[in-house]
């Protein structure tokens, strides 16, 4: 289970580029559970996973990971808990080692990294077990630099390495908007299996309101920091896109005023 308490997040504090990232932000997630969020840009939807993965501190409030408080860990202490896998398919992967290096480093994440990379034939023999559940003949290219690899391969590769030291929480920052849209629908779909394999607990970011509603079984809405809208099943089943968007826009317009809201 993962919970934040009254979570706060402010850049650039007592300056006039002040900016209110998360306020007093309260998210309870179950085990095994599948959120996507949404909201505009600058809702805080980047920063939430930052903080729950230790890129940024918080500036108060409590972070809970499976009964332990994880607000002032380090983000390689909570790697050993936490995979994640980021919009630019260039961010999860070295690009001048080769598959099964990369593969080798995700396995011990978390771990104390040894100056060598020792890879045997067991390991390697587990490398193309992993890959070939890719369906995209990586299996048999374990020796092949990651730069050789397209987009799709390389955040598909991402994807796998996020999940090989089995973490509590996969944490995906739209990882689909930078893909072709064939590579896209390939990374949905092993997004799907995984989740369906492994029984993780997920946190997923998207733009794409189809994805939402689609994909895991709650769905968020963000703006200005704060969650406005929190939706499960069976409720959630019921929403449509457009739903999604006059909903956002009630409440937006009785935070605002009737006047600001008959100005948008």
């Amino acid at each position: 289970m993962l919970i934040l308490k009254n979570v706060e997040k402010v850049f650039n504090q007592g300056q006039a580029t002040e900016n209110i990232a998360l306020h007093d932000l309260n998210l309870q997630v179950e085990k095994e559970e599948f959120i996507t969020i949404i909201g505009s840009n600058g809702a805080g939807k980047s920063t939430l996973l930052n903080v729950i993965a230790g890129v940024y501190s918080v500036d108060s409030g409590v972070i809970h990971m499976n009964g332990e408080v994880t607000t002032t860990w380090p983000p390689h202490e909570r790697a050993r808990h936490i995979g994640r896998v980021f919009q630019d398919p260039l961010l999860g992967t070295a690009a001048e080692m080769t598959i099964e290096e990369n593969l080798a480093l995700a396995r011990r994440r978390g771990q104390r990294r040894r100056l060598k990379i020792a890879i045997n034939n067991d390991l390697r023999n587990q490398f193309r077990s992993s890959l070939s559940l890719l369906g995209l003949g990586l299996e048999e290219r374990l020796e092949d630099p990651v730069s050789l690899l397209s987009g799709g391969q390389r955040q598909a590769l991402t994807l796998l390495m996020a999940t090989l030291g089995e973490p509590q929480v996969l944490l995906l920052d739209e990882h689909t908007a930078s893909l072709d849209p064939q590579s896209a629908k390939d990374i949905i779909k092993l997004t799907r299996k995984i989740k369906k394999e492994q029984n993780l607990t997920i946190l997923m970011v998207t733009h794409n309101m189809y994805q939402a509603l689609e994909l895991g079984d709650r769905t968020i809405m963000m703006d200005r920091g704060e969650i406005i809208l929190d939706i499960e099943e069976p409720e959630r089943s019921s929403f449509s896109v457009k739903d999604l968007q006059e909903r956002f826009a009630q409440i937006r317009g009785e935070q605002l005023g009737d006047d600001v809201m008959l100005l948008t």
